[in-house]
């Protein structure tokens, strides 16, 4: 609505948010995004071929390959937030919000 809105943005002026800061730190979520989940997906893959071998540190790779793939996954909903000048869209649907 959008008297949640301009009180959404009286707390950012208060804090001293800029949107340009929030769309910055938007751009770099989304340069992670698209970078870094088809480099961790592909990454997982050759490490889940190589670990069939029974290689520890092939195992410790393919961890990390799905935290890292997770992680990507996790700044999607703040990007969103920041895009849209910290308006909370994507958690006032339940589905979403009972999974985040």
């Amino acid at each position: 609505s959008l008297s949640h809105v301009k009180y959404n943005r009286a707390l950012q002026l208060e804090a001293g948010v800029s949107d340009g800061a929030d769309r910055f730190m938007a751009s770099l979520y989304l340069a992670t995004i698209i970078f870094g989940l088809p480099g961790n997906v592909m990454a997982l893959l050759y490490f889940n071929r190589e670990c069939a071998r029974g290689d520890v540190s092939s195992s410790l790779y393919r961890l990390i390959a799905a935290m890292d793939i997770c992680t990507c996954i996790a700044h999607f909903p703040v990007m969103a937030v920041l895009y849209t000048e910290r308006h909370p869209a994507l958690f006032q649907v339940k589905c979403f919000h009972g999974y985040f």
